[in-house]
């Protein structure tokens, strides 16, 4: 069934996929797609040990164990390449298109789609350590006979990202800055009112809001301040926290990129579309 609001091309890409409400422990997915060394179309393997729903959310995720296969993985970005260890636990993570540069994105539909790419993310138990795997061009089912009674424990892997995750937090919120100010300038407020319009648009329908975290994060932050005229973001943060778009790392950004615009019109900041 084509999903709604998408292109038709697109959609067709998004039925070629294996969703994770549809996975069961012990079936084992084939994968080929672009080594990130030789460039070449090469195959590995993973195997499902648990899915399980996400609590308060009408999603499904999973954790996956690597288990065959000399395959290269891209770092996020490009930023070089990693082999994993059969036996390596990771997570579900995001399927789009071209994920290094975070562009021409198609996320949402929850489960490997054939024709983009995915990312695996806490890759043994390390929060925010992402793979991907580029260009898929085919992806193949096996479903064992019988379950599987002798799957890894996923106990030490989830705590490992608990305990990464609490250590993450910590450090971004001892960079936070203790306070962010509006001053009175007139064509300042114009400026970032404006600004909350465009983070405003940038939400995309077809995605969910995890993936969203950075705009929503701007979003938030930004209306506070212009309602306000100061916040403090330690104290904000413990506000969204429990939002399913919040990411620690996501609000750090936010705070930082708007108050640079508070206090130097955005000099400092990097990438974007500025303050016009």
């Amino acid at each position: 069934m084509p999903h709604p609001n998408v292109d038709a091309r697109i959609s067709a890409i998004a039925e070629s996929q294996i969703m994770y409400r549809d996975m069961v422990p012990g079936e084992i997915i084939t994968i080929t797609a672009e080594d990130a060394k030789s460039g070449q179309q090469k195959s590995f393997q993973i195997r499902i040990v648990e899915t399980r729903p996400v609590p308060g959310k009408n999603l499904v995720e999973a954790t996956f164990e690597f288990w065959k296969g000399r395959f290269n993985f891209w770092l996020p970005n490009k930023a070089g390449t990693k082999a994993i260890k059969r036996g390596t636990l990771m997570e579900s993570g995001l399927s789009a298109w071209w994920i290094p540069a975070f562009q021409l994105r198609l996320v949402g539909f929850g489960g490997i789609g054939q024709g983009r790419d995915y990312s695996f993310d806490d890759v043994s138990g390390q929060y925010q350590q992402i793979i991907i795997a580029h260009n898929i061009s085919s992806i193949v089912s096996e479903r064992p006979d019988k379950p599987i009674r002798n799957l890894p424990s996923t106990s030490k892997h989830l705590a490992a990202i608990k305990k990464t995750l609490t250590e993450f937090e910590a450090m971004v919120d001892s960079s936070l800055p203790e306070a962010i100010v509006l001053s009175d300038d007139p064509i300042l407020k114009g400026k970032l009112t404006r600004k909350l319009a465009e983070y405003r648009q940038r939400l995309e329908t077809n995605q969910r809001p995890g993936r969203q975290s950075g705009t929503y994060c701007k979003i938030e932050v930004l209306t506070r301040l212009l309602q306000d005229e100061r916040i403090a973001p330690v104290l904000l943060r413990e506000q969204f926290k429990d939002q399913p778009w919040f990411t620690a790392e996501d609000f750090r950004n936010a705070c930082g990129v708007i108050s640079d615009y508070c206090s130097s019109g955005g000099k400092n900041t990097c990438g974007g579309t500025g303050l016009k």
